[in-house]
């Protein structure tokens, strides 16, 4: 659709640049008169022309601007700057479907992340249980840390369906945004060890702040031309006639002139529409001034969330590895009888929650 209104912005630029050319038209027309009619105008004295009840006529007309005040002129670079604001709206329509498909994109893989370490998870409980229910039945475990157990793997297990059906509705919306009629899923890739070189955004205005600069001119063009709209225009013309009877002894006759125009009164039209426009221009200010300063502040935003982000990532990778550390001390202390299952699965649970907090904000980088 974007594409669609930069076209028409486009064409409007062509329409006005033709205010400014010559005008060459052709006209044919056939009459009949209830009464014979003169089929020339009178040419010499004393030398009436025939007369007809059936009249051709073929004219050739060229018009040609000399001067409007500038009016036209203002017109044309309101259609260019018009179609500046076009593309500015198509690159952020693009700048926007790409932010929306890549966040998806992100989400799904940071989804299949966590949903991994839940089903390894998952995998590791499903083994300890098997051998805690030997443990159970030769008399060496209590029957209460199988029930433990049996808790910690359905709640594990849940987890799991939520992730899933989280992913899937995620996969729904990327085939929307794909315009396919199934899921769509991320491709199981290896991440790249690091990112692409930093984009040169220096001195590079957003589409946002493009867009908003050229509506601005745009009104301002718009303002002078209203303004223009009461300056006297100025036009010569050219016509060649031919005309007939019905014997179709076609006469030519050609004239040449000048025409002026202007508007003298115009019922506060004119006033108001000088008004509307600087009203219009006003406002393109005021909205560029915003524009401006939401994109510095999403800028100064955006940094500290990254800054942020990459000193949390350090933190949490040092709290998950010491807390594998401890987790493998307390599964050698629960294996001996010193340490109760509770306590371990707690510790376990908390590793975890640590590597999937890791795996998100290390998808975000």
């Amino acid at each position: 659709a974007a594409g669609f209104d930069r076209e028409r912005a486009t064409s409007r630029i062509g329409e006005a640049r033709g205010n400014l050319l010559p005008n060459l038209s052709a006209t044919a027309g056939y009459t009949r008169y209830s009464d014979p009619n003169t089929v020339l105008p009178i040419h010499e004295a004393g030398v009436f022309p025939p007369l007809d009840d059936d009249i051709y006529e073929g004219a050739l007309s060229l018009q040609m601007p000399l001067f409007d005040g500038g009016r036209s002129r203002a017109g044309l670079m309101a259609a260019r700057a018009g179609a500046d604001a076009a593309t500015a709206d198509l690159d952020q329509a693009r700048q926007a479907t790409i932010a929306a498909v890549s966040g998806l994109f992100i989400q799904a893989r940071r989804l299949e992340d966590s949903l991994e370490l839940i089903q390894a998870r998952v995998a590791a409980l499903e083994v300890r249980r098997e051998e805690t229910a030997e443990l159970v039945s030769a008399g060496r475990a209590a029957p209460g840390d199988l029930s433990l157990l049996d808790s910690s793997l359905d709640g594990a297990r849940a987890d799991s369906l939520a992730v899933e059906s989280a992913l899937k509705e995620l996969a729904w919306g990327l085939a929307g945004w794909l315009g396919r009629a199934v899921p769509v899923y991320p491709k199981s890739e290896p991440r790249p060890a690091a990112t692409g070189p930093v984009a040169d955004i220096e001195d590079r205005p957003s589409p946002a702040i493009a867009g908003a600069e050229a509506r601005l001119r745009q009104s301002r063009a718009s303002a002078e031309a209203a303004k223009r709209a009461a300056w006297p225009a100025l036009s010569a013309f050219g016509t060649r006639r031919s005309r007939a009877g019905d014997d179709l002894d076609f006469k030519e006759e050609w004239a040449v002139g000048f025409a002026v125009r202007m508007p003298l009164y115009t019922g506060g039209g004119q006033k108001a529409s000088v008004q509307g426009a600087r009203a219009t221009q006003l406002a393109a200010d005021r909205r560029l001034a915003a524009v401006r300063q939401e994109t510095t502040i999403g800028m100064e935003l955006a940094t500290h969330r990254w800054h942020s982000a990459e000193g949390q990532l350090g933190l949490i990778r040092a709290s998950a590895e010491a807390k594998a550390r401890a987790v493998d001390a307390q599964v050698e202390l629960h294996e001996a009888g010193r340490l109760p299952l509770s306590t371990l699965l707690a510790d376990e649970n908390e590793l975890l929650a640590l590597k999937i907090l890791f795996e998100a904000i290390g998808g975000l980088l």
